[in-house]
């Protein structure tokens, strides 16, 4: 059971890195280009450029954090690493929340209509300071996970008999880690519920006004709007998934049933692949790169 359980989680992480890395790589070399061939990009543009890159590293972080826990390699490195390797780890999981949250404004921004004044207000300033939203979530990040330096401590057992998974105990101040989620995963998927939420409110009302009215409209228009709403509704989903298996792992302090960790473990190492295949199954341009255009129509 053991040496299947080993095996099986040695191929995911082999599998999830080359088609997390090689995916991810493939957004932020095309909006790369964009950046540096055009003066101003877009605002979605740069979001989406932040989050490939984030997602990268994410994954060679979640490959190292893979390695570092089957193969047992305390005998290698001392726990200092594997606490840097935490702090980046969760930094980058947080990041990517937020990346999600900042996009899901962006669209429920540039869908939705709004006539209140605070909104108009918002929608400029956004669009004006994205980058520096950026840097700032993820300077944010780094300072609420540094503590992990502190608030983590790591006892490598010297029982001989118990596997490469089990030579390691992680201690976590169970204070700190209810802080830690409340603002780096509980506020980023609350804000990217909401604006997600009226987002799809909105273009669902507008899809039924468009089949009422098809004179108006035509096909294409009405297809973009699906594809709008079912790649919203997707990656709300994936992000849900995500943000329980990450809140019930810190607050239960890792400690999850062999059978049930096996599969959490699997699905955290398929994220950042899965938040590729949702950008590019969303975006005709990165579609047609990859040859999923059939796929997905």
């Amino acid at each position: 059971m053991w040496l299947s359980s080993r095996i099986l989680r040695a191929t995911c992480l082999t599998v999830t890195f080359i088609l997390g890395v090689f995916f991810n790589s493939l957004i932020a070399v095309v909006y790369f280009k964009d950046w540096r061939q055009s003066v101003k990009s877009r605002v979605c543009e740069r979001i989406l450029l932040s989050t490939a890159i984030a997602n990268v590293l994410l994954q060679c972080f979640i490959t190292l954090d893979g390695v570092l826990y089957i193969y047992g390699t305390h005998v290698l490195f001392i726990k200092e690493v594997y606490i840097f390797d935490y702090v980046f780890l969760f930094l980058l999981i947080e990041f990517s929340f937020w990346h999600t949250c900042w996009l899901s404004i962006y669209y429920c921004l540039k869908i939705v209509t709004f006539s209140q004044q605070i909104f108009l207000w918002m929608k400029t300033k956004f669009f004006s300071f994205v980058t520096q939203v950026l840097i700032g979530t993820a300077a944010a990040s780094l300072l609420i996970n540094l503590p992990f330096v502190w608030t983590v401590d790591i006892h490598f057992l010297q029982n001989l008999t118990s596997t490469a998974e089990d030579n390691y105990i992680i201690d976590l101040n169970l204070s700190y880690i209810i802080f830690n989620m409340m603002l780096g995963c509980c506020l980023p998927f609350l804000l990217t519920f909401t604006s997600m939420g009226l987002s799809v409110t909105y273009l669902l009302r507008h899809v039924f006004r468009v089949k009422s009215d098809a004179s108006q409209f035509k096909g294409v228009q009405l297809e973009a709007h699906i594809t709008a709403v079912r790649t919203m509704v997707v990656r709300l989903m994936v992000d849900l998934t995500f943000f329980l298996i990450i809140a019930g792992s810190l607050t239960s302090e890792f400690s999850f049933g062999e059978s049930w960790g096996v599969v959490c473990w699997i699905l955290v190492t398929f994220y950042p692949t899965a938040q590729s295949v949702v950008l590019i199954l969303g975006n005709s341009r990165l579609r047609t790169m990859v040859g999923c255009q059939r796929v997905v129509s």
